[in-house]
């Protein structure tokens, strides 16, 4: 930790002293460009953006309308100014050093197709439409349609997305595990999975702005946790003088939801602040069970946001975020043969801060330092009814992150980013060895992007992460983006994502009280073999202690291929195939049998799978106000090695005659929790004229398999799959007044339930949301 963080300060100081050199030689070899923007009535426009064509000098206009581009380099330069809403012009400006320059521009209005600009694809920020590598954005009016509190009712309605109960609520991305999918907040990742899940209802969407959806590996850019692909939800930025809004939502199990904003865009600071409390009684599917399906439960969020502009071109920001979560209920344990009823109180605290400063120097290049610190700690306790502790458990994770990126703009078709950092981890937890460990790592990466012509755009990009506990990775991937017709955009990649050991994985020290097995992280492994041995537990040896080695990280190699056609009527079609090979799967299997009868694990790298399928989407919008879109996904998910072996004959199964016979191939269905079909459907109507929205969506889920009730270890008869099954969400909202909306809706339409495997679905869902936005108008 030490070391780490004098690396982190060391390259801060450097840094610093890079922006302070640099900050005195653009000065005096550059231009200046300032002006306003107003509207066709002579009114301030606020948040414009306003940039530099082929470069990466930008800024946005400030609450009266004026901006100001510094370090601009001599040379005629062509500056584009934009805003949603209002038609984009373009100015030709020639530019001397030494000298300001400025202008007055006049928008229009006009209703045009909006591409929205992201950043996660490429770390750059880049139109959608222009950005090689296959993303989806879900915009702040589809989060609101939704009325959903948390991710999971966002990610729910998504083509290609799917909600998977394992330890918690995930999400399913090409067929590959929650554990596989890097989940951002404004570009830093959230910590603290259990059995790889991160729990999507830690994160409510009140003060999101768009969701950004890259599928398929970008460790390349992310390192581990992206081999299916990295979801990075963007937080709103404050566009004027003075908002605010308050939002409250009632549904059914005495939930309720409350949030409130603040936010201020000013010339020089920029600034907000959201809070949220959310609260449940929780619901019981399963009476007859003393535990509740989902526990009571109280929910705070706070998230303040600050930006700093300095000197035009430098840009220093702060953002944080602190989530506080309780559930109180009872459990059942057999004590001496005798059912005790227990309390149970699980807290979770999870905070981050992460501040940044970016400068643009000469002739473009714009470096950014990021620094990054993080928690995610849980607390459970059991207790007798009559006082006393029966059982306590801590984890306490905590991140800390220094990096910095620096983009390099050559000429008018070369862009290069280069970055590099460090990590350093700690975990202090019950069951893990020692209760202590810490771990660092780190990482430097590169990308160049080369646009020869506006129909061809390619990237090629790498990252190398050098962990200390296990062996380094190189992660690299290529994408190709191709504009044969202004209707058609076509694009493919391929590339390689890593999957790093968990803490678990690497330093578990675990041993059942009640049944007597124990678990071991594949580090120290060998020592507390020797232990048990020298204790006298250990019966029979399974593996030579010796041979065992650290456990690699896991890995693929996949491919991405598809293409877009624009439609009328503001409408598109997508169709997209991909295929995922992951290598070096790490599960838990026997090394040792203990005195006892029972066994001793380590993990090991075993199997290896594939995923591969098809992805359709068509959006038809605009038609008298209608809206319609169809999302379709095709998958296979199998394990290669559980194949082999049903091609081998050396699966086994009881046949309908009651024989005992080879397992088919044709009976394999592949990974479970997998649908081979899946879609969404959405139907919306909107009235601007009454303010009035209506929208009505399915979630389409084909049959998938649940439970291996023949216990041969593969998925391979009819009675082991969960039929496939139709969820309906509803919802109108009605807006009142310029500043105050009514939403009421219902989700689960037709009362869908299955305890048993949709317990994350209480059957159906009435709520109401009213809103207040209010703010100081710039017209």
């Amino acid at each position: 930790m030490i070391n780490a963080a004098c690396g982190f300060r060391m390259l801060a100081l450097s840094l610093l002293v890079f922006y302070t050199q640099s900050v005195v030689l653009s000065q005096s070899l550059s231009g200046t460009i300032i002006g306003t923007v107003t509207t066709e009535r002579g009114t301030p426009l606020v948040a414009a953006n306003v940039v530099i064509q082929g470069t990466t000098i930008g800024t946005a206009t400030s609450d009266t309308g004026w901006f100001r581009l510094t370090n601009v380099p001599p040379g005629k330069h062509t500056v584009v100014i934009s805003s949603v809403g209002y038609r984009t012009i373009t100015k030709e400006i020639e530019v001397k050093a030494g000298e300001v320059h400025t202008f007055e521009i006049v928008l229009s209005e006009e209703t045009i197709k909006f591409s929205p600009v992201v950043i996660t694809a490429t770390r750059t920020e880049k139109n959608l439409a222009d950005v090689p590598i296959r993303t989806s954005v879900i915009p702040q009016r589809e989060i609101r349609f939704c009325g959903g509190s948390d991710l999971r009712a966002i990610f729910a309605e998504q083509p290609g997305l799917a909600l998977i109960q394992d330890h918690g609520t995930g999400v399913q991305v090409q067929g590959l595990d929650p554990a596989y999918t890097l989940i951002l907040i404004d570009g830093e990742p959230l910590i603290g999975r259990r059995a790889g899940t991160l729990e999507l209802s830690r994160v409510s969407v009140g003060n999101v702005e768009h969701i950004e959806i890259v599928k398929g590996p970008i460790s390349s850019l992310y390192g581990s946790e992206a081999l299916a692909g990295v979801i990075n939800i963007i937080t709103a930025v404050p566009r004027k003088p003075w908002s605010g809004s308050l939002e409250g939502r009632a549904a059914r199990y005495d939930t309720y939801d409350l949030s409130g904003t603040i936010e201020h865009a000013g010339n020089w600071f920029s600034g907000s602040i959201f809070v949220n409390r959310k609260s449940s009684a929780g619901y019981d599917l399963t009476p007859a069970t003393i535990s509740p399906t989902v526990a009571p439960y109280t929910d705070y969020t706070m998230s303040p946001k600050m930006n700093f502009n300095i000197g035009g071109q430098t840009v220093a920001s702060v953002s944080a975020r602190w989530y506080h979560s309780e559930q109180k209920s009872q459990v059942s344990v057999f004590q001496n043969n005798q059912q005790v009823l227990l309390n149970n109180r699980a807290t979770l605290t999870d905070w981050n801060v992460a501040p940044s400063i970016s400068h643009r120097f000469l002739s473009g290049i714009k470096t950014t330092l990021k620094l990054f610190a993080t928690s995610y700690k849980t607390q459970n306790e059991l207790d007798y009814h009559a006082g006393g502790v029966y059982s306590r458990s801590l984890f306490d994770q905590a991140y800390y992150k220094a990096e910095t990126q620096t983009d390099i703009p050559i000429a008018n078709w070369w862009l290069v980013s280069l970055g590099a950092g460090a990590i350093a981890e700690h975990l202090e937890a019950d069951r893990i060895q020692g209760g202590k460990r810490a771990a660092d790592s780190k990482i430097a990466y590169a990308q160049v992007e080369w646009i020869p012509t506006p129909a061809f755009n390619f990237i090629v990009s790498a990252r190398y992460d050098a962990h200390r506990d296990y062996a380094a990775r190189l992660s690299p991937k290529a994408t190709a983006l191709m504009k044969p017709l202004t209707w058609l955009h076509v694009r493919a990649s391929v590339g390689s994502g890593f999957k790093a050991p968990t803490f678990q994985q690497l330093y578990l020290d675990f041993t059942n009280p009640g049944v007597g097995y124990s678990v071991f992280g594949s580090v120290g492994v060998k020592e507390l073999i020797a232990r048990l041995q020298e204790q006298g537990q250990i019966r029979a040896i399974l593996i030579d202690p010796q041979s065992l080695e650290t456990i690699r990280p896991e890995n693929s190699i996949s491919y991405n291929a598809g293409l877009e056609i624009t439609l009328p009527f503001d409408g598109f079609a997508s169709f997209n195939i991909f295929r995922n090979n992951v290598r070096d799967l790490i599960e838990a299997n026997p090394v040792a049998l203990k005195t006892n009868g029972q066994s001793v694990y380590t993990y090991f790298n075993l199997n290896k799978i594939f995923t591969q399928g098809i992805e359709a989407e068509l959006t038809v919008r605009g038609i008298k106000g209608f809206s319609f879109t169809l999302g379709y996904q095709y998958l296979e998910a199998k394990d290669e090695e559980a194949l082999e072996c049903i091609r081998a004959g050396e699966i086994f199964k009881v046949g309908s005659a009651g024989r005992i016979r080879p397992v088919q191939e044709a009976e394999y269905g592949g990974l479970f929790h997998r649908s081979a079909h899946s879609g969404v459907v959405r139907l919306a109507y909107e009235h601007p004229a009454t303010g009035t929205a209506i929208s009505l969506r399915g979630v389409l889920r084909g049959r998938y398999g649940f439970a291996d009730r023949n216990l041969n270890g593969v998925l391979d008869d009819d009675t082991e799959y969960a039929p496939g099954y139709a969820l309906w969400n509803a919802s109108v909202i009605q807006e009142i007044t310029n500043f105050i909306s009514l939403q009421i809706g219902v989700d689960n339409l037709l009362n869908k339930k299955d305890p048993q495997r949709l317990s994350s679905v209480p059957g159906r869902i009435f709520y109401a949301i009213a809103r207040i936005n209010v703010s100081s108008s710039s017209e």
